[in-house]
């Protein structure tokens, strides 16, 4: 197999098992919970996530992850909370 192969083969066993429980998440807590916590400091999480979101969209079309708007308030540069969208993604 070459690395490639090996890789979209290890983002999408990642991804699917991070899924797995059910509950929605955006790109980076996919990233972030794929990864042992000892690895969560350094690129490890960075490239992981690079890896991950070369593999969502081929998920999605497959039909094995949905992908999903989430709408979340977040604190303002005013201290007033502003609705920030972002694509989430739960097993389908």
């Amino acid at each position: 197999m070459s690395e490639d192969v090996d890789g979209v083969a290890l983002a999408r066993a990642l991804v699917l098992g991070v899924l797995a429980d059910g509950a929605p998440r955006d790109l980076p807590a996919i990233a972030l919970d794929a990864c042992p916590m000892r690895a969560r400091t350094g690129s490890a999480v960075r490239v992981i996530g690079m890896e991950i979101e070369k593999v969502l969209p081929g998920l999605v079309a497959l039909g094995e992850v949905e992908e999903q708007p989430v709408t979340a308030l977040v604190p303002g540069v005013d201290g007033e909370d502003v609705p920030v969208t972002v694509r989430a993604y739960s097993l389908a």
